[in-house]
Formats: structure tokens, C-alpha cells, sequence
């Protein structure tokens, strides 16, 4: 059942009309009926009249009749009934009722209880018509206007346009009568009131008859004329009081609408707006242009800043940013608010005039003083930015304030993120979340994106996975790339959402289409790996180069090691160089570690164990351990450098001490790496010691106490694994893997891992389980990583019991189980795994598997931080900034975001940006 209309507006039409005189309107019956939707003489009853007007049209009524069909039409009192409605129009219509014929062909042309037929309609109109019917003429002459139901003829519209028109000298004679039983083609000549609808109709033909000279349609080209009936029409709108807005007439899209508010402006601007914006004439920029000059002779300020439009956007004149300038100059010395605005804004990025923020901010003023909303919204940015002005984050919040208050959804969903940061306000989370709720509602793309994120972390409201993702979505589909880039990933982790890699690559491609690049760098990462996608390296290795070239360090990053390992591309060590040192000079120390050790082991560079150590020490600089560890090797090891046993132990001793097993193991086995233990080696070798084969297969892939050889060294691997050594065998496979010593092989590769692990040594196993995660040299089978993940982790290898964890919380080869991840990471971080206690910091402060704990969030924090962990930095500055699970502290979170930053991580730099600290790497 459709729901009931408000009749009290509607049945107050029904009364007697002179437009439609029946000659049974003197019926007794329909007369009561009128006196009760009028409440004339006795008191106003909508159901008692819809009754009588039932029994009068029993009697064969028209009027009746008519007036009931119009009630079943539009569901007044009585349930809508479409077909009904339409049968009683039929039934008024063989009585000879004008108003049911003319209602009966608006049904015709819409297509309303009728099969839509515009050649009936237009006969119809034709009928009424010609008993001087005001709105079947306009109606009829817009058929012939479109074409509807008969052949287009501009001159018959035109002569029909101007008989309405006319009748408004006869306006005083029929409108305290005009019974609104009639419907108009035009939608925007739609009101509930019936001498409203009239003064619309007139006003319409007028303005029709105005578009007909402007255009020669029908009558000859006239823009004198046109004017004219436009000023007309003007006077007319001032007589009737109609005034709409210019939101609504962009809404409705309608020229008459855009007029009746402009009453006072002048003719010539409004033609130039109505081809401007294409409003019942043919959109013509030339010719807005063209109207837009004759208004400026007159002084009219609008016209001026139309035409600056004209030339900022190139619309009908060549475009010309200074000559913009000039017009806007104009208009804002007359005192408009829209031009000082304009005007600022060309001032703010040096369009037709040199750059200039203070004078920007100057008539971002002026505007804001005029009351133009979104000049106090760009005022708040520049006192947000200290942008030609002191930075002021208490104003900037207070303008936000005043434009949100005034309808500003940019201004309203910038004061939420004052309000989160405690910029110029007093923080405060839920008031934040509060007014991105508010933005979000008004369709504010980035609200719904930040509104996801306070479900996501809890942010002033109870945390909500699922409402978050319902979010995400919601901003995704408005266009936000950053809301895409999340989805993807809540789908890829299978968080408030069932995991789905194809639809998070899915996602990836439409964020990457949108120029996201991290978006690029995943969807490469899920090329490479096969997930979501068909496993393919080439194209891995196209979109990792696509988001190099544009400087995205992962990528760069990525890009390196698919050269290294020839991943997707011909193996190259002097690219892949070239690209570690790109990643190494933005600070990136696993790329400084990588580029040391090839220039160590002299891969795609001289051998030059210098560079090597200078590069380790910048790494040692940065608190990275792996670099501590390696260094101390270096000197303890002679390789190239004096040695220095003391340095040695020491970077070794750091690094232990920072939960570097390698470093740990390294001083237990010190004593053995010495050049008489080599010579040892050697002749136990020689003498088929299958134990000192191995062991002079490392020297010599080391370079340790011999001259670096790989090919030596995999022989040496080769005759050991062929004597039986276990270990000499996983060493061979990984020469296979990367191509060290010999041809790369990953199949043989995984093929050796195999028989290594069938063995029991542990470091295959691991091995192995990887290519099953990532499909290298063997089809991807999760499920098969998983199983030889849990023999190693039982065999207490901390990287498996950490890529264990990661399986169980992401759902990867075993189902879903965030309990038993944390369980793991805190397995692996009692073994000192930095990777594990950023992980498991992240458990506790989203509550995945554990209770939200942002104490020992904090806590976990720290210590990754403390052993060089660069993300576990920025995310305990974030906990620092926002007084999560510590005493908020911005100093400390500062430095923090710092030290990120030295290591080249982006978040962190933005962060300090944000802060008006701008970072600049040291050089």
C-alpha cells in the first residue's frame, strides 16, 4: 500500500473554477462536497467530501468525476489506485470535461495508467487548447517545442508561448479561482498551490518566448527582444513574490528557477547563464560570453565574475588566467564575495599573478567577512598551515566552527580532525568522531574513510571491524583511493570481513587506476606471491619498476631483489645494486645491509670491504642489529680491513645483546674462524673429512681465512651432500635457489630442500616451507607450508614459530585462529624475534586474540624499538601523540617520529610534516 498524500493541500484545490466550468457544477451534491474540502459554512471534512464527491459522480457528475480521479491519482484520503484514476478520467472525458481531458493527455505523455502515447496526449492538448485553456496552450506548445506526439515546429510553439505569455495581463480575472486539476509537462512547474502554478506557466512561456529569440528559433533572432521578455519575466517574478535559490535551480536544473531569484539582475547575465549552464536553450560558451559582455557594460558585477570563469576554464574564449585576474580585481573592488574568494584562490597557487599567500589570506578575509563560507573554510587551512599567515591552530579551529555552522561539510569533517589531534581544541575522540559522523552523513568522502578508522581502532565509539570494512566501502565506492587501499587490505587479513586475496587484488588494480602508489607496490607484492592473483614474476617485476620510477622505496626495494635473484627479469647484480643504493641513500637500512654485503662478496660491484664497513656503520648508526652483527664479523674476520678483534666483539657483543642469535653464535665459534683452523679444514678435506668439506664450502663462501669463490664453494657443498652431509645439502639447494655458484634452479632447489628435510635438518625444512608459502620452484600450497612451519617451530626455529603465528592470525594453509597466533608471537618473542614483538604489540593494542591491552602494547613497542624496529617507532610515537597506553607526551613522540624518518619510513615523515617540522634527510 503506497503511503496517503497530504490531502489537507491537495482537496483545497477542488473548488469552483472559471477555467473549467462544467454546466453540472451547480449539482447540489458537488457543491456540499466543495463546501467540506473548503470548510465553508460548516467544518472542514477531506473524508466526508471524497464521500459526496462518490455520490455526485454516481450521478453521473462530471465534475465529480473528475475530481474523484484526481483523488485516486494521487492517493488522497483513498488508497492510490493508478487504473482507477485513469478509468474516471476516461469516463469525465466522453462527458466533455476540459480539465479531465487535459489531465487525461499529461497521463498519455508520462505514460501514467496508460500505455505512454504522445500523439494522443498532443490531440488531447489540442482540444483543451482551443478553448483558450492557459496551460493545455503551454502544454501543446511544448509538444511542438520537443516533438512530442507531432512534428517539431518552433514557429506554432512560439506563437503559443506568446498567447500565454499574454494572459498575464489577465492574471487579476482567474487566479483567485484556478482549480489545480491540471498537470504541466514541465517539472519544475510543480506546485501546491494553484495560482503559484498558474504565475509558473506564464513565467515558463515567457521565458520560452525570450529562448526563442535569443536563438531564432521560430521567430527571428532577436537578443534585444530576448532581453527584453527576460526582463519581463523579471518584473513578472517581482509582482508574485517567487524567489528560489541558485542550489535548488542547479538542483532542479532549470533556467526559470535560476531567474526568479535573480529578479533585480540584469537581463543580458541571465542569458548568459543560461548558456552557459545549457538551462532550455543549446549550451553555448560563445554566446554566455557574448551576453556576459553586454551585462558588464552595465555594471554587473555577476557578469564580471562569469566571465573570469570563461577565461580560467578556456568556455568561448581562449583561456587566460590574467585576464581572469583582471575581472575578478574588478568585481571584488565592487564588493563581491565571490570574486574577492576567486581571486585569493588565484593569489594562493599563482594563476595569472604572482604567488602571493599574504595577499591570499588577505581577501580570504575580505570574503569571509562577506559571509562566503568557504573563504573562512581556506582561511582555517592557512592559519591550520601557517599559509600566509602565523600558524594559529586556535583560529583555524574556530573558523572551521563558524563555516561548519553555516553548512561547510569540509569545514565540518576539518574541525573533527582538530578535535582528534587536539589541534586548537581539547582533544577530545568522541567529539571528533561525533562531527565525522556528521560530514559522513552529508556524503563527505574522507569523514566515512576517517569515521571507518575510529571503528577500526575505537576511536571515540566501540570498536567495530565490521562497520569499519561497511565504511570503507561507503568511501571506496564515493572515490576515496585511501578507502580502497584499506579494503584491500581488510580483505587481504580477512578483518571484518571474510579473507578474499581476490577481491583485496581486485581492489589493489582499482586503487592503482585511481594513482595509488603503495596500491601498485601490494598489487606487485600479490603478483609475486600468487595471491589472489595467478602467481606471474614478470608482471610482479612490471609494476614494481611502474612504482620505482615514481619513487616508492618498497618498490625500489622489491625491484632490487627481483634483479638479484632474477625474479621476473634477467638476473642483474649491477641493477640491482643501482637500486639498493637508491633505497640505502633515503635511509633504508636493509638495503645498506644488502648493498655492504655485496659489495663483501663483490656482486654487481668492485669488491671493496671499505664500503662495505662504511655502509654497515651508517646501518649501526640507525640501530639496525642485523648491521651490528655483520660488522663485528667483518673485523674479527680480516676481510679486506685491519683487523680488529676488539671492534669485533664489540659490534658483536651489541648485537647479541639486542637478541641477534647470529651474533650470539658467532662469539661461541669465534675461536674456530681463524686462519690456522682453515688450513686445518682444508687438509681434513683433502682427506675426505665430509664434515671439513662442509666447512671449507662456508670458508669459501664467506671468504673466510680463502679468496671468496662460489663456484668453488658449491662444489664443495656438492661433494659433502654427496658424502652425506645433511647441512652441505640445504646449502647446496640455496645455491640453486639464487643462482650462487651455479645456474639457478629453483625446482632442484626445492627438490634438494626436500632430501635435506626428509633428514631432519631443521634450516631445509624452514627453507622449504617458504617455497611452499610463495610457490617458488614448486606449485603454492599454503597448507603444505603451514605443516613443515609447525616441524620446524617444534624443532624451536624462532622464524618459523613467527611465520607460524602469521599463518594462524591471517588464516593462511589453516583456518583462522588469532588465539594461537598471539600464543606463538609470544613463543617467539621470549626468543628475543624483534618481528615478533612489533606483531604481537599490534595483538594487544586491536585486541586480535588477546584482550586490548595499549599498556603492554606500549611496552612491546618499546622494546622493538629499542632493537631497531622502525615501524615499532612510529607506532609507539603514535601511542606517545595520542596518550594511548602511556602519559601523552608530543616531545618524545617527536623524537620518535624522527628516528622513523632517519630510516626512511614515510608515515613518519608525513607525521612530522604535518607538525610544520619538515623533514629533510641528512645528507
Amino acid at each position: 500500500m503506497k503511503p496517503k498524500k497530504n490531502y489537507k493541500n491537495f482537496l483545497n484545490k477542488f473548488q469552483f473554477s472559471r477555467q473549467y466550468s462544467q454546466k453540472d457544477d451547480d449539482d447540489p451534491k458537488y457543491i456540499e462536497a466543495m463546501c467540506y474540502a473548503k470548510g465553508i459554512g460548516i467544518p472542514q471534512d477531506h473524508v466526508k467530501a471524497v464521500s459526496l464527491y462518490k455520490q455526485a459522480a454516481e450521478y453521473g457528475n462530471s465534475s465529480a468525476i473528475f475530481a474523484l480521479a484526481c483523488c485516486y491519482l494521487e492517493g488522497v484520503v483513498i488508497e492510490q489506485d493508478i487504473r482507477k484514476g485513469v478509468s474516471l478520467l476516461k469516463q469525465a472525458v466522453e462527458m466533455g470535461h476540459a480539465g479531465a481531458i487535459e489531465r487525461l493527455a499529461y497521463c498519455y505523455l508520462k505514460g501514467i495508467g496508460v500505455s505512454k502515447d504522445d500523439f494522443q496526449a498532443a490531440v488531447l492538448f489540442q482540444q483543451v487548447a482551443k478553448d483558450d485553456n492557459i496551460s493545455a496552450k503551454y502544454n501543446l506548445a511544448t509538444c511542438y517545442w520537443q516533438g512530442y506526439g507531432v512534428p517539431k515546429d518552433d514557429i506554432k510553439a512560439a506563437l503559443l508561448f506568446r498567447q500565454v505569455a499574454e494572459s498575464k495581463n489577465a492574471m487579476g480575472k482567474t487566479t483567485n479561482n484556478i482549480m489545480k486539476t491540471f498537470a504541466v509537462i514541465d517539472d519544475d512547474i510543480n506546485s501546491e498551490d494553484d495560482e503559484q502554478n498558474l504565475n509558473e506557466i506564464i513565467r515558463g512561456a515567457m521565458l520560452r518566448l525570450a529562448i526563442c529569440y535569443a536563438e531564432g528559433r521560430g521567430v527571428p533572432q532577436n537578443d534585444e527582444e530576448a532581453i527584453s521578455l527576460i526582463r519581463q519575466v523579471q518584473q513578472f517574478a517581482q509582482l508574485t513574490n517567487k524567489r528560489i535559490s541558485w542550489d535548488e535551480a542547479q538542483a532542479k536544473s532549470k533556467a526559470i528557477f535560476f531567474l526568479f531569484d535573480r529578479v533585480d539582475g540584469d537581463a543580458a547575465f541571465m542569458l548568459a547563464m543560461l548558456y552557459r549552464e545549457g538551462f532550455g536553450v543549446t549550451k553555448s560558451y560563445e554566446r554566455a560570453v557574448d551576453f556576459f559582455r553586454q551585462s558588464i557594460k552595465n555594471n554587473c558585477v555577476l557578469a564580471m565574475t562569469g566571465l573570469a570563469n570563461c577565461y580560467v576554464n578556456g568556455f568561448g574564449v581562449l583561456q587566460d588566467e590574467v585576464q581572469a585576474v583582471a575581472l575578478y580585481k574588478q568585481a571584488s573592488d565592487l564588493g563581491n564575495a565571490d570574486a574577492m574568494y576567486h581571486l585569493a584562490l588565484h593569489y594562493k597557487v599563482g594563476r595569472g599573478v604572482s604567488q602571493n599567500d599574504e595577499m591570499a589570506v588577505k581577501l580570504y578575509i575580505q570574503a569571509a567577512n562577506n559571509g562566503h563560507v568557504q573563504a573562512m573554510y581556506r582561511l582555517g587551512i592557512c592559519y591550520e598551515e601557517g599559509q600566509g599567515v602565523s600558524q594559529d591552530h586556535v583560529k583555524a579551529a574556530e573558523l572551521f566552527k563558524q563555516a561548519a555552522q553555516m553548512g561547510n561539510t569540509d569545514a565540518l569533517y576539518n574541525l573533527g580532525r582538530c578535535y582528534k589531534k587536539g589541534n586548537g581544541v581539547q582533544q577530545n575522540d568522541k567529539v571528533a568522531f561525533s562531527l565525522y559522523q556528521q560530514a559522513a552523513g552529508k556524503g563527505h568522502a574522507q569523514a566515512i574513510f576517517r569515521l571507518a578508522i575510529c571503528y577500526e581502532d575505537g576511536i571515540g565509539v566501540s570498536k567495530d571491524d565490521v562497520q569499519a570494512v561497511e565504511l570503507y566501502k561507503q568511501a571506496a565506492i564515493k572515490g576515496d583511493t585511501d578507502a580502497l587501499y584499506f579494503l584491500a587490505g581488510r580483505y587481504e587479513e580477512g578483518r571484518g570481513v571474510p579473507k578474499d586475496d581476490a577481491q583485496a587484488a581486485i581492489l589493489y588494480k582499482q586503487a592503482v587506476d585511481k594513482g595509488d602508489i603503495s596500491s601498485l607496490w601490494l598489487l606487485a607484492e600479490c603478483y609475486a606471491s600468487g595471491r589472489g592473483v595467478i602467481k606471474n614474476d614478470e608482471q610482479a617485476a612490471f609494476l614494481y619498476t611502474k612504482a620505482a620510477v615514481k619513487g616508492h622505496l618498497n618498490s625500489i626495494i622489491s625491484l632490487a631483489y627481483c634483479y638479484a635473484h632474477g625474479r621476473g627479469v634477467i638476473q642483474d647484480y649491477v641493477q640491482a645494486v643501482e637500486l639498493y643504493t637508491q633505497a640505502a641513500d633515503r635511509g633504508d637500512t636493509d638495503a645498506i645491509c644488502i648493498l655492504a654485503n655485496y659489495y663483501i662478496k663483490g656482486l654487481g660491484v668492485v669488491q671493496d670491504f671499505v664500503q662495505a664497513t662504511i655502509l654497515y656503520k651508517k646501518a649501526v648508526d640507525k640501530g639496525d642489529v642485523d648491521a651490528m652483527c655483520s660488522l663485528g664479523l667483518v673485523y674479527l674476520l680480516n676481510n679486506g680491513i685491519a683487523q680488529s678483534e676488539t671492534l669485533g666483539l664489540s659490534y658483536l657483543g651489541q648485537a647479541a645483546e639486542n637478541g641477534s642469535e647470529i651474533a650470539k653464535e658467532a662469539l661461541r665459534q669465534y675461536k674456530d674462524l681463524s686462519n690456522q683452523s682453515t688450513l686445518n679444514t682444508m687438509k681434513d678435506a683433502d682427506n675426505g673429512s665430509i664434515y671439513s668439506m662442509y666447512k671449507l664450502a662456508n670458508c669459501y663462501f664467506e671468504g673466510v681465512g680463502v679468496e671468496k669463490d662460489y663456484v668453488q664453494a658449491f662444489a664443495l657443498y656438492k661433494q659433502a651432500a654427496d658424502k652425506g652431509s645433511v647441512e652441505a645439502l640445504n646449502e647446496l639447494a640455496v645455491c640453486y635457489e639464487d643462482g650462487i655458484g651455479v645456474a639457478k634452479d629453483e625446482v632442484q632447489a626445492v627438490a634438494l630442500y626436500k632430501q635435506a628435510a626428509n633428514k631432519g635438518d631443521v634450516k631445509a625444512i624452514f627453507n622449504l616451507a617458504l617455497c611452499y608459502e610463495d610457490g617458488i620452484g614448486v606449485a603454492k600450497d599454503e597448507a603444505q607450508a603451514v605443516a613443515l612451519y609447525k616441524q620446524a617451530a617444534n624443532k624451536g626455529v624462532v622464524e618459523s614459530i613467527f611465520n607460524l603465528a602469521l599463518c594462524h592470525e591471517f588464516g593462511r594453509g589453516i583456518f583462522k585462529d588469532e588465539v594461537q597466533a598471539v600464543a606463538l608471537y609470544k613463543q617467539a618473542v621470549n626468543k628475543g624475534y624483534v618481528k615478533a614483538m612489533y606483531n604481537l604489540a599490534i595483538c594487544y593494542e586491536d585486541g586480535i586474540g588477546v584482550a586490548k591491552d595499549y599498556v603492554t602494547a606500549v611496552a612491546l613497542y618499546k622494546q622493538a624499538a629499542d632493537k631497531g624496529h622502525v615501524k615499532a617507532m612510529y607506532n609507539l610515537a603514535i601511542c606517545y601523540a595520542y596518550g594511548r597506553g602511556i602519559a601523552k607526551d608530543e616531545v618524545q613522540a617527536v623524537e620518535l617520529f624522527k628516528l622513523a624518518a632517519e630510516k626512511g619510513y614515510i608515515l613518519a615523515i608525513n607525521e612530522l610534516n604535518k607538525r610544520g617540522l619538515s623533514y629533510k634527510k641528512a645528507s
